[in-house]
């Protein structure tokens, strides 16, 4: 109960988490519907067809009666538990998806995040988690490698150009020898990464 009370947000995907809540209760409805069809109606059958001033009536009644003060109570406070794990359960999804999609999100807005933070214990989704935090580690990596082959040939050129007027011929060569290495090597890792059509 202290886990259920630490956490102020239960509902951070309303949709998704309306959406599961409401199946957890058509499910449970439905086992309550054919529950007490399965108690009651062969009780109001033997009802239907006992002589109205017997003994059987009796008992039959109180049947009912015993039936339906335990049996609808009983099955509210399912209904009230099935709510409550179904949010919380649905909690377990919703979160680590809320964390998937602002890292998807920042990635559209052209921003590389850090990997995502490691789920709670009981949280669904684990796998998932862990591909996703390759993928950018992977995105981080190679756009850290692009951005630091970018600025090498900055550098590089930079250096060229403060030189040009003060420099040898063969100081010239040498710094276009290593203009054209590092922008091929910028080439190089551009081209690494691979765009499907």
């Amino acid at each position: 109960m202290n886990l259920l009370l630490r956490r102020r947000k239960f509902i951070v995907n309303r949709k998704l988490q309306f959406s599961l809540l409401m199946i957890s209760f058509s499910y449970a409805i439905f086992f309550l519907i054919v529950t007490g069809l399965a108690l009651f109606v062969p009780l109001i059958s033997k009802l239907d067809k006992a002589d109205q001033a017997s003994k059987q009536v009796f008992q039959i009644a109180n049947q009912m009666i015993y039936l339906h003060d335990n049996f609808w109570p009983a099955a509210l406070m399912c209904l009230i538990v099935i709510g409550l794990h179904s949010i919380r359960t649905s909690h377990r999804i919703a979160g680590p998806l809320y964390r998937v999609n602002m890292a998807f999100q920042s990635i559209k807005d052209c921003v590389i995040p850090k990997p995502l933070h490691q789920l709670r214990k009981g949280d669904y989704l684990q796998e998932e988690y862990e591909i996703i935090n390759e993928m950018i580690g992977a995105l981080r990596t190679k756009i850290t490698d692009i951005q630091e082959a970018k600025t090498d040939y900055e550098n590089a050129s930079d250096k060229c150009m403060d030189t040009i007027n003060e420099a040898s011929r063969d100081e010239l060569v040498k710094c276009l020898d290593e203009i054209t290495e590092k922008g091929n090597l910028l080439k190089k890792k551009i081209e690494a990464i691979k765009i499907e059509s």
